[in-house]
């Protein structure tokens, strides 16, 4: 009898096997399998069991080879996302970016350029990150390859995280009345962080930092998360286009162009970006302060207390900060480092914005990982009272 394949998920995660009696699944087969299911039996019935009502007539005509496609896992601006799994001895199963081209032909036929190029940025943004050094242990979801669809439609074949996202999670516990705890949210901000420092130190800005885009490899350990979706990134390279500013200090390296202006998700996106288009590293540090102040209280950050178009009005910055204080006040989840984090990260000047590498060694953020009590893990510790 031959050895039974084996099936991985993704590039680092260990393998685990498939019976061959179990192959018909990934052809579709509706019946159900044998008794003696294990880990990966399940996983593939999950992933590979077909369901024409959920794909419709998306995939009718659709094939990728050596690929057989299988659930849908999401939907997204540029095209959706699919479990798929590579037909060889090993089975791989992968998540696979097929890109929605057919939404970006203009009336007469002819390829709208510039969404086509926006389309295919994530594709060589993750190229380019691939092979930055430390690559391989960066939490950020990993480009595997890229194929053609039947269709001509280009596919991104990822890393597949199968705990779901930080928004389901979110979700879940906004139905149970309850926001994450602060040693969970430290360490889904501590792992964001170091992806964020990754891309920064390769010169890369996300710039769409928010919980849906950050995966967990294991929902029961929020220390999985991964960051994905780089499809509005962009390369903050030494150009004649980069300013180099300073202010209190610290250098920062920005942009100044129109093209970035409203960019991100409303609720994450920088106020510089609401209205301005200054691009900046800082940017991202927004957005992960919004989704560290979401975790805690399960509030946005109040952006409509000052209009779009105020932002860069004289006052605009102190109405912030004056209603982001007032709103501290009443929230009880926060106590006076975690206060102090969130403000420094949401400062509205991005040139006086906490630098990533001071939210990663700040007191709330090592108490809250390295100093919970035993037995006082969901309590937000006070670094005033553990830090010597």
């Amino acid at each position: 009898m031959s050895a039974a394949p084996a099936v991985s998920v993704g590039s680092r995660a260990c393998a685990s096997t498939v019976k061959s009696s179990d192959m018909s699944a990934w052809n579709g087969s509706s019946s159900v399998w044998s008794s003696s299911k294990t880990v990966s039996d399940v996983l593939c019935s999950m992933l590979f069991r077909k369901n024409q009502q959920q794909h419709g007539n998306e995939l009718s005509c659709l094939s990728i080879d050596g690929l057989t496609i299988g659930k849908l896992l999401g939907r997204g601006g540029f095209g959706n996302v699919f479990a798929v799994a590579k037909n060889t001895e090993k089975l791989e199963i992968m998540a696979c970016k097929i890109f929605d081209m057919n939404g970006l032909i203009s009336s007469n036929g002819v390829k709208l350029q510039a969404e086509v190029l926006n389309a295919l940025q994530e594709i060589q943004v993750m190229k380019y990150l691939s092979s930055c050094s430390l690559s391989s242990i960066a939490p950020i979801v990993h480009l595997l390859d890229v194929y053609d669809a039947s269709d001509g439609r280009p596919c991104a074949a990822m890393e597949l995280c199968l705990g779901g996202s930080l928004f389901d999670l979110l979700q879940d516990k906004y139905r149970q009345e309850k926001t994450l705890t602060c040693r969970e949210a430290a360490l889904v901000i501590y792992k964001i962080g170091i992806a964020l420092l990754f891309c920064h130190e390769n010169h890369i800005v996300h710039l769409d930092v928010k919980p849906s885009n950050i995966l967990f490899r294991h929902r029961e350990d929020l220390s999985s998360a991964w960051l994905r979706d780089f499809g509005l990134s962009y390369g903050l390279f030494q150009t004649e286009a980069v300013v180099l500013g300073q202010k209190n200090g610290v250098s920062v390296e920005y942009i100044n162009d129109k093209v970035f202006e409203g960019i991100g998700t409303q609720g994450y996106s920088a106020p510089e970006l609401m209205n301005g288009g200054f691009l900046s590293k800082a940017a991202d540090i927004w957005s992960l302060g919004a989704t560290l102040l979401e975790m805690l209280t399960g509030e946005e950050v109040p952006v409509h207390s000052v209009a779009v178009s105020e932002w860069w009005a004289k006052d605009a910055a102190t109405k912030l900060e004056q209603e982001l204080s007032n709103r501290m006040n009443g929230w009880k989840e926060l106590d006076s480092t975690a206060q102090d984090l969130i403000l420094a990260m949401l400062c509205p000047d991005f040139m006086a914005r906490l630098p990533l590498t001071h939210v990663l060694i700040h007191p709330w953020l090592l108490n809250n990982l390295f100093h919970a009590p035993p037995g006082q893990e969901d309590a937000c510790t006070d670094a005033s009272t553990t830090v010597e």
